[in-house]
């Protein structure tokens, strides 16, 4: 059974398939990873750091409660001074002059203590903050680097079900959690939780009796927050995927932007991205609606411990002692374990957001301590397995049983043997999804046989070093990628110590040299993202002088010249004749013409060899090889084509609390929903030449969305609620004292600008680092996207090392600067924070002197309400601090977005709402291209149109034909108006194409490239794809279906029409694809048909087929050809020759080979 019916058969268990993955994934939300679990990746330096942190921490948080013995020490002062003057506690009686100076000895010891302890809050607030935000710095580093070389390890069968996006979502915003579950908030825990247990310490050696009726509800907290955790880790977990699904959708749409923009998609994909956001936000709400409930019970529980507090206290103060005959409890010390332990209660309040904030850590590292964790089947970072010394070339398949990984019940080679002599050529011809692609991975060891085994001179592959096997062969294949680097790198990804003279020599056998030196930068050029600045023909050639640099032992050649134009098709073909002398060469075709001379050629049929031979010993034969070349001659006049030419450029390249918890949580993951939305929609209104600019790329656009949102989300949600309340505690404690005591509120009010400019300069400072750390790790994303959606490529190229690298040193620019930020918001913090004390013992100055004068009124019971105020101050004061470094990293993130939501565009890809539209009845298709100059935006120097005139009247064929560069494809992406000409005009139905509506205009054009984008959703949302201005009914979706030679198969399949293709249509072969693509461009009935080497990815047996379709298609219609096959274009009614981005020739065939002119040359060569 070849491929494609494996594939239909695979699919039958699928729901069942996806039913056991999804409640595996169910039961593992309540996974996560142990508190200490998050440390794994510390070094002693960094132990060393969090215990100095948490040495800080503690003695940071036991300053407060030690802060209220002092105080307790001032009320003693103020008491014992009353008695001295005979008057009675909290009256208004004024003291006497006589009595001052005792007064102001007394309170000089303590004013000094506070003092003190303000220097050493300063001093203890560095040591929490910096020694705790490097080592989270450092291990976040550390976690990013493990798991992204994990990542590039994993076998080829574990990428077939994880999606690129949802990977890239994990080293980006997951780490960010992991990072915050112990950075600094968790040392502000920490300080909090030393405050708590100190304030109790200090409730219990004071008066027992009172601390333990004040803390007999607290285990009502406790449990409720053990609860909350638990659902917290479910939701968290839940939430995190919901957003990678959601990174998954942007990656896959910015990587296939112009088929996006093409079938007017972009409204259609941004409603697919709010489906997985709205997911997220569901959780997220849950989660927030909960953390709402549990603080807003805390909060019940402490006020409910206030008013027992005092009814009891105040029971106590009545109750004399039976031995002394005084109170059990003086006012004094009422007041001190009163104050005590609400500090305590209240600290532990503060310590409650990072519950959440912990559960949510420990939730992401466990997704990302899984993937770390895992084995690979197959490990390219492993030195293990056998380096032979000589290489000759001899391959062996022993009864090789074969299925994918995602699909373990199909077999797709049935018990297949092959054997391929050293320095012989071989091909592999069958029908589309016969197992002839299979066999060229199974040589590259992506997967290992079930049964059997794949020999290499006798030895088991699984027997050998892997990375060693890689650098034995050289492999081209149909669709060439290359990374965003120069020309030059891109070649020597082939072999690392090949000299520059070496690199020239490949690319002039590969026919590239003459091209690349034509471009301004020749060598030095950047190819762009996915090699999108330049043409598929210049693309298949620069991977051709890649293999052939790294003189492989073996050389696999999937379609190696299928995106060249004839004139270069002969030169490459005979230096690849050149290269498989000495090399066993391996090649799979659609096209035999390519394989004539093969030493042997092996039909395949149902996963095994049907017959083998040389090729008159096959034709002579009559068997399934006789058949396909019949097949195939029918359709043409040769066994050759006139491969795909594209442009030099082609551009192809992301309140109560309880309530107010609730509320604000439930708000910042609106937020969050809302600027992702709005992130994305407005990437999606720019046009074409916005991304193919580098700083756009796909990696850069994902890694905005994901961490930018997440960085103001960091700011907002409860953490607003958690600002706004420390801010309200403040302002109404400042109104009190004003109102009860205005000389010592402003005297406290003299030390707020001091805390307003830490604070800014904190923010500022903290701001500047934050926008360079965005830039970089952009950066990183950028190189972490582009491996990973490669990664086959990568694989094959033994680039794992090459990439990490790449992506280690973006990651230590941020981590320097993110240490030298660390010790400047750990010093600002601790400057804000040790202002309080300064305040608070200036205020008790000003009182002591106050009072013992008489000066406006001041009274003891005054002192005790504005001091009772500065207390509750001072801690919001250091609460809100602490939030300044979220702050600053939220600020950076909204000037980014807001940059963004502010980008003018020349045309709007998201919306069309003005423009010309014309009734159908009224459209003619007459096209007029009139003196068009043109350059691509990324390339302004390199200009590709120079002056063209052309015409294409209602429905005519047309055909363009050329050599690579040449100007074709740029017409095609001109006429759907990706870009505008720079000068001249192109008109469609004698109207400026600039005056249309841009979707009704782009409505009209239905279009099918040489390779082929699907989306990953099922093959009916992929073929209805191609009207999205309207609901396609099933009906349509088969008509279409069966015009393309699709139905057939998509009939068999398990799930029908609803079957998912997978991420870019992995799950069916090249030759399904395109017949959707196809299905798809048909199913919008479109007035002009762009056909761009429309059948290149069919076998010959559903060439014909497909081709009669495009014929029957075409009728009535426009059609504009770009082929490199002259048999499909025979027929045109008129062929334009371009050249140098003008048209040299234009005629019929016969008139054209009468002329005798280039396109006559062609025909000769094919």
């Amino acid at each position: 059974m070849g491929i494609e019916k494996i594939k239909m058969t695979s699919l039958k268990k699928l729901k069942s398939e996806e039913r056991k993955e999804h409640e595996k994934e169910k039961n593992s939300n309540i996974e996560f990873v142990s508190f200490f679990g998050l440390f794994r990746y510390g070094t002693k330096i960094d132990l060393l750091f969090m215990l100095i942190g948490t040495i800080g921490a503690v003695s940071n948080g036991v300053i407060l409660p030690y802060m209220m013995l002092v105080f307790s020490n001032i009320i003693d002062g103020f008491t014992d001074y009353g008695k001295v003057c005979n008057i009675t506690l909290l009256t208004n009686t004024s003291f006497s002059d006589s009595d001052v100076n005792p007064l102001t000895s007394r309170l000089k010891n303590q004013i000094f203590y506070l003092i003190i302890l303000g220097i050493a809050t300063m001093i203890l607030s560095y040591f929490q903050v910096a020694f705790w935000l490097m080592p989270a710095q450092k291990q976040a580093r550390a976690i990013r680097k493990a798991l992204f070389s994990s990542i590039l390890k994993q076998d080829i069968g574990w990428f077939d079900v994880y999606k690129s996006g949802e990977l890239t979502n994990r080293l980006t915003d997951d780490i960010d959690k992991i990072k915050d579950a112990f950075g600094d908030k968790f040392g502000n825990a920490i300080q909090n939780l030393a405050t708590f247990v100190g304030g109790i310490v200090i409730g219990f050696v004071k008066g027992w009796k009172l601390t333990l009726v004040i803390l007999s509800l607290s285990p009502l907290i406790l449990a409720s927050a053990i609860m909350f955790t638990k659902i917290a880790q479910v939701l968290t977990s839940n939430e995190l995927k919901s957003y990678a699904k959601a990174g998954a959708v942007a990656e896959e749409v910015f990587s296939a932007i112009r088929t996006v923009f093409a079938f007017n998609g972009a409204q259609k994909e941004h409603k697919r991205y709010e489906e997985k956001l709205d997911e997220a936000k569901k959780y997220g709400i849950k989660k927030a609606t909960i953390n709402g409930l549990l603080m807003g019970f805390i909060w019940i529980v402490i006020n409910g411990a206030y008013a027992l507090g005092f009814w009891y206290g105040w029971t106590l103060s009545l109750n004399n002692d039976p031995v002394t005959g005084l109170p059990e409890y003086s006012i004094g010390k009422i007041l001190l374990v009163f104050f005590s332990i609400i500090i305590a209660i209240f600290s532990l309040g503060n310590a409650g957001p990072y519950i959440g904030t912990s559960a949510t850590g420990r939730g992401a590292a466990f997704e990302v301590f899984k993937i770390i964790d895992r084995k690979p089947t197959i490990d390219t970072s492993s030195e293990e397995g056998n380096k032979p010394v000589d290489v000759t070339g001899n391959i062996e398949f022993n009864n090789v049983n074969f299925n994918y990984p995602s699909r373990p019940d199909i077999n797709i080679l049935n018990g297949l043997d092959l054997r391929i002599k050293h320095g012989s050529t071989v091909a592999l011809v069958g029908s589309s999804g016969c197992g002839k692609s299979t066999c060229i991975q199974l040589i590259q060891r992506f997967y290992d046989p079930l049964n059997g085994s794949v020999k290499l001179d006798g030895n088991d592959l699984r027997s050998l070093n892997v990375k060693w096997l890689r650098s034995q062969i050289g492999v081209v294949n149909q669709e060439p990628i290359l990374f965003s680097t120069t020309i030059k790198e891109n070649i020597r990804f082939g072999q690392d110590d090949v000299t520059d003279e070496q690199i020239i020599e490949a690319a002039k056998n590969a026919n590239a040299h003459e091209f690349i030196m034509s471009l301004p930068e020749k060598y030095d050029t950047k190819v762009g993202d996915r090699g999108g600045q330049l043409s598929g023909g210049q693309k298949q050639r620069i991977a051709i002088a890649r293999a052939l640099v790294r003189n492989p032992k073996v050389l696999l050649l999937d379609e190696a010249t299928s995106a060249l134009d004839n004139e270069s098709e002969s030169i490459v073909q005979a230096a690849l004749d050149k290269a498989r002398l000495g090399r066993t060469t391996i090649i799979v075709a659609h096209r035999l013409s390519t394989i004539l001379n093969a030493d042997l050629i092996f039909a395949f049929e149902s996963g095994k060899v049907k017959e083998f031979g040389t090729h008159a010993d096959l034709m002579s034969q009559k068997g399934l090889y006789y058949k396909l070349v019949v097949t195939q001659q029918a359709g043409m006049k040769s066994l050759a084509s006139l491969d795909k030419i594209n442009p030099i450029i082609e551009e192809k390249s992301k309140l109560n609390v309880e309530k107010q918890n609730s509320m604000f949580g439930i708000s910042g993951e609106n937020l969050t929903k809302r600027l992702r939305s709005k992130g994305f929609k407005t990437m999606l209104k720019q046009d074409i030449a916005w991304f193919d600019n580098q700083e756009n790329s796909v990696g850069i656009l994902c890694t905005k969305l994901a961490v930018e949102a997440a960085a103001v989300q960091g700011a907002a949600g409860i953490r607003i609620g958690a600002l706004l309340m420390n801010l309200g505690n403040l302002g109404i404690g400042l109104v009190l004292a004003l109102v009860y005591g205005w000389a010592i509120a402003l005297t406290i009010l003299a030390f707020v600008p001091f805390m307003i400019v830490g604070g800014v300069l904190q923010t500022k400072m903290l701001t500047g680092f934050s926008g360079k750390d965005k830039e970089v790790l952009q950066d990183a994303g950028k190189i972490s996207i582009e491996a990973i959606s490669n990664i086959r490529t990568v694989a094959i190229l033994n680039k794992e090392y090459h990439f990490w690298n790449l992506y280690s040193k973006k990651l230590d620019v941020p981590y320097k600067a993110a240490i030298r930020s660390s010790n400047i918001s750990a010093f600002m913090l601790g400057f804000t924070s040790s202002i309080t004390f300064y305040a608070m013992a200036a205020a008790f100055a000003l009182g002591a002197y106050l009072v013992e004068n008489n000066l406006f009124g001041m009274t003891f019971e005054n002192i005790m309400l504005v001091f009772s105020c500065i207390i509750f101050g001072a801690q919001s004061v250091g609460q809100a601090s602490s939030l300044m470094p979220d702050y600053a990293k939220a600020k950076t993130a909204v000037n980014s977005m807001f940059e963004l939501f502010e980008r003018p565009t020349k045309v709007n890809n998201y919306e069309s709402t003005n423009g010309i539209t014309i009734e159908d009845k009224d459209f003619k298709t007459d096209i007029s291209i009139e003196s068009v100059e043109f350059c691509y935006p990324s390339r302004p120097d390199a200009k590709i149109l120079k002056g063209l005139d052309l015409k294409v009247k209602k429905g005519q064929r047309v055909a363009f034909v050329g050599s690579s560069g040449c100007g074709k494809s740029t017409v095609t992406q001109l006429l759907e108006r990706f870009y505008d000409p720079d000068n001249g005009t192109i008109k469609l139905n004698d109207i400026n194409l600039n005056d249309f509506n841009l979707h009704w205009l782009r409505s009209k054009f239905g279009i099918v490239s040489q390779e082929p984008i699907l989306f990953d959703m099922s093959i009916h949302e992929n073929i209805a794809y191609g009207d999205n201005s309207r609901q396609v009914t099933r009906e349509e979706v088969i008509e279409a279906a069966k015009k393309a030679n699709i139905h057939d198969f998509i009939s068999n399949l398990p799930l029908g029409y609803e079957t998912n293709v997978g991420s870019k249509g992995t799950q069916l072969s090249g030759g399904q694809k395109q017949r959707v693509a196809i299905a798809r461009a048909l199913v919008r009935d479109p007035k002009i048909l762009l056909l761009d080497e429309a059948t290149s990815a069919l076998d010959t047996e559903s060439e014909k087929i497909v081709q009669d379709a495009l014929d029957r298609a075409q009728q009535g219609r426009t059609c504009i050809v770009i082929a490199h096959r002259l048999s499909t274009i025979r027929d045109s009614d008129v062929i334009y020759v371009l050249q140098n981005g003008i048209v040299t020739e234009m005629g019929s065939h016969e008139e054209l080979m009468k002329f005798g002119g280039f396109y006559a040359k062609l025909n000769k060569k094919s």
